[in-house]
Order: C-alpha cells, then structure tokens, then sequence
C-alpha cells in the first residue's frame, strides 16, 4: 500500500477526537450555531425559500448588492414601460389611422381601386393589433420587474 492512499472519512474524526482529547466525534453530532449577531435573511428564488445567515461584517456588502439589483430592476421596468407607450402609440396613432383611411376609401372607390383599399384597411388593423398586444405583454414585463424591485427593496430594509 502507498502511502497516497486516503484513509476512511471516520479515521479523520476518531484522529480529531484524539487529539482534543474529545470523546469519539460522529459527523452527525458535530453542528454550527449560528452567532447572535448574525442577520437572517430569506430569500425567495424560483419559488423557492432559502434561508441564509448574514454576518454582521458582510451586511454592508449585502445591502450594496441588493440597492444595485434594485437600481437595474427600476431602470428595467422604465424601459418596458416606455416601450409599452411607444407601441401602443404606433398602433393608435399609424395602423387606426390607416386602417381608417383604407374603410373611407373602400366606401369610395370602384374597381381596382378596391383593391388597394382592403390592403390599406388590412394592413392599418394588423399595425394597431400589433401595437396594442405588444403594449399588453410589455405592460407585464414592467410589472414584473416592479414586483422585483419590491423584493429587493424589502431585502435593503430588512439589512438595516
């Protein structure tokens, strides 16, 4: 036998014990305690509760961490929520309009003409349902983010 070889797990305890002159250790009998001054904090991932302890020394850290993914989430759901305005207005404010214009002008005209105006009026309905269901989901994005930034604020406030 080498000496490369690694002992059994339980040798490394019985030899701990020993040495501090502790009766025979288990792995099942040794726990940490978490200190006094140590922060619980759960944090919801995934639909999932974790619990972690925060040392006083690191909670500086933590809150800084948690004001930055805050900070991203806010600036997140500005942006959805101007592209939700931005949609909605270029499905009101181009395909109402055209689809409009292409009904007028199918009232109106004969012929080929008539042509031209079910694709205006076809065209113009698309663009304003495009524009409001793309309005519609990014709407849900912005509260989703939101929900987040809420999260994360609690997070902050809890670390004071």
């Amino acid at each position: 036998m080498s000496g490369l070889e690694r002992k059994p797990p339980g040798t490394d305890l019985d030899s701990l014990s020993a040495q501090l002159g502790l009766p025979p250790l288990s792995s099942s009998s040794l726990a940490v305690m978490p200190p006094s001054s140590a922060t619980p904090l759960t944090l919801n991932i995934d639909g999932q509760e974790i619990s972690v302890l925060v040392p006083p020394a690191a909670k500086q850290a933590f809150r800084q961490r948690f004001k930055e993914l805050a900070r991203r989430e806010k600036r997140r759901a500005a942006n959805a929520g101007n592209a939700a305005n931005t949609s909605i207005l270029v499905g009101g404010s181009i395909g109402g309009p055209l689809a409009t214009s292409g009904v007028i002008a199918l009232a109106t005209s004969t012929g080929p003409l008539a042509v031209a105006a079910i694709i205006a009026t076809g065209v113009g309905g698309l663009i304003a349902l495009a524009g409001l269901m793309m309005g519609h989901w990014m709407n849900r994005k912005k509260f989703a983010h939101e929900e987040r930034l809420e999260r994360y604020l609690e997070v902050v406030e809890e670390m004071k």
